[in-house]
């Protein structure tokens, strides 16, 4: 999975689902991709880039400084502090565009599987397939788990 191919999905989605739903999301990169338009420079950035940033944003120069290129990287980070933009992600912005308050997104807290479905479900898997696995080839792990999926079907 990469932002590209889940944003596409996730755009499908909210067509699709109805009025007042909640959508879960963990913390995965693919999900909490920030706004591109609203992005803050970094120290990863390029200085020109920066500049630009600053210029974009009209911040005033400090006292005493002419010119944007007097300063330091470190500088311009520190002087654009305060224009920074609250951090925004992209999901939400897609959200509320495509559906307004109709639907609302749920981020789950890092390191809070148990908030996780999925995360559950693979656990019960794999605690199942060590318990019973005693020949470690893919073929019998495969079988185990059709096994599995199966039992829990009857449940």
């Amino acid at each position: 999975m990469n932002k590209q191919h889940f944003e596409e999905w996730f755009r499908k989605i909210l067509q699709k689902i109805p009025t007042m739903s909640v959508i879960v999301i963990d913390q995965a990169p693919y999900h909490t991709m920030l706004d591109p338009e609203l992005r803050n420079p970094t120290l990863a950035w390029k200085e020109a880039s920066i500049i630009k940033w600053v210029q974009k944003r009209k911040i005033p120069l400090s006292v005493g400084v002419e010119a944007h290129e007097m300063l330091t990287i470190r500088d311009l980070l520190n002087m654009s502090k305060p224009y920074w933009y609250p951090k925004c992600y992209l999901l939400e912005k897609i959200t509320r565009k495509m559906r307004g308050d109709d639907v609302k997104l749920l981020w789950i807290p890092v390191a809070h599987c148990e908030l996780n479905a999925i995360e559950l479900i693979w656990a019960h898997v794999k605690r199942t397939v060590f318990a019973e696995n005693s020949t470690f080839k893919i073929k019998d792990v495969l079988e185990l788990c059709i096994e599995q999926d199966d039992n829990d079907s009857e449940d």
